[in-house]
């Protein structure tokens, strides 16, 4: 099939004026976004800052950008939480807080906690803090034929030239790499971290 050559439109000819116009247009920008379906949608969207919460029943606005307002984000991020298995902890570290706060030892952890009174000008509860345990993930294992799946025929098999690349590239993530620490999606129960926090922890958790 003879390959169809993109017409040719000149910068000279390229514009025109229109008028009688009727659709959906943005009141800031002016951009205009026509009159099909979703225009309407777009044009409020284009250059809004406050946007309807998309959450059935809310009355609370969203920022440019989200969705949905600040609290149901942070409550479907809660529920999200809770909807982990809980787990009795046995101590042993690291833990996460919050998915980027990692702790590889109990004085850390309380370093943490106590941190975060001061900074609160008082104590803090632990309930409403995000508790995660961690696990070891092991780094990837190569392998050519998956490294390249989408660009060999069908009838591509694999050889040993590509095994042999297979097993250096392997032998070299073996040599070089280490497993790293990650969230495991379960969450200790409170009761089992107030258990192996310090002692005097009563005295700084309200």
């Amino acid at each position: 099939m003879p390959k169809t050559e993109k017409k040719e439109v000149r910068y000279e000819d390229s514009a025109k004026v229109f008028t009688g116009l009727s659709g959906w247009g943005c009141t800031e920008c002016k951009r205009y976004w026509g009159n099909d379906d979703g225009a309407e949608h777009m044009a409020r969207w284009c250059c809004a800052t406050s946007l309807p919460c998309g959450t059935d029943g809310c009355e609370g606005r969203a920022r440019s950008g989200w969705t949905k307002c600040d609290p149901c984000v942070t409550g479907g991020q809660r529920e999200r939480y809770l909807a982990k298995r809980e787990v009795e902890w046995d101590g042993s570290f690291p833990v996460v807080i919050e998915g980027d706060r990692y702790f590889f030892n109990i004085d850390a952890l309380e370093d943490e906690l106590r941190d975060r009174c001061h900074e609160n000008g008082g104590p803090i509860a632990l309930e409403p803090l995000e508790f995660e345990l961690c696990c070891r993930e092991r780094p990837p294992h190569f392998e050519m034929n998956d490294f390249l799946c989408d660009y060999l025929p069908d009838d591509w098999e694999v050889g040993s030239e590509a095994e042999g690349i297979d097993k250096a590239v392997n032998d070299w993530i073996k040599q070089h790499a280490s497993d790293v620490w990650t969230t495991s999606g379960q969450r200790p129960s409170i009761t089992s971290v107030r258990r192996h926090l310090d002692d005097d922890w009563d005295k700084v958790e309200g």
